[in-house]
């Protein structure tokens, strides 16, 4: 598995560069597809719930992921972002209106109704983050094995992480986050 999830991230890191480069830029949703279907294909010691865009707002995931280790099911409710040309996650603080684990009507943050939804149903949660950044170096680099920054191409971080970020000043971006320590070199 580590080896698939390896080529996940390389491949995203190379094909949002290539969008950059070719004014073809690719979309949360299309890394969450392609990636959500090659996951699907590939392993048997995990199985991924793809969130429709309706439950979406009533969820607050892009799908739920249940990973099998030693005999034992972990379930993780997951939210992907994707890095823009700039560096920053644009989409991290999105508010969310209509979902049924709020009053009607009301306007929340998506990072809020993903940790409701993870309390309800006992899952971790988590974001992936879709990225490429030029600068990426040894200090956005937590992992034992040798800096490879393709492998930074899928990242994880968790909820808890992500609402430290989000109350930072410039938190937003590539390299707080990743320098941060919350995001692992590979997924």
């Amino acid at each position: 598995m580590q080896a698939d999830l390896e080529e996940l991230a390389r491949r995203t890191w190379h094909r949002t560069r290539w969008g950059w480069a070719l004014k073809c830029h690719q979309g949360e949703e299309t890394f969450t597809d392609i990636n959500l279907l090659d996951l699907m294909r590939w392993s048997t010691r995990h199985r991924v719930l793809k969130t429709s865009k309706q439950d979406e707002k009533h969820k607050g995931t892009d799908w739920e992921w249940f990973i099998r280790h030693r005999g034992v099911w972990r379930s993780f409710a997951v939210q992907a972002k994707k890095v823009s040309p700039s560096g920053r996650y644009d989409a991290l603080h999105h508010p969310v209106k209509g979902s049924s684990l709020v009053l009607p009507g009301m306007v929340i943050p998506q990072i809020d109704v993903l940790e409701l939804y993870s309390k309800l149903t006992g899952a971790a949660p988590l974001y992936v983050l879709f990225n490429h950044d030029p600068t990426a170096d040894a200090t956005t680099w937590h992992c034992h094995l040798s800096l490879s920054s393709e492998q930074l191409g899928c990242s994880v971080a968790d909820l808890t992480f992500i609402r430290t970020a989000l109350g930072t000043y410039g938190g937003r971006f590539f390299t707080p986050i990743h320098q941060g320590g919350a995001a692992p070199g590979d997924v």
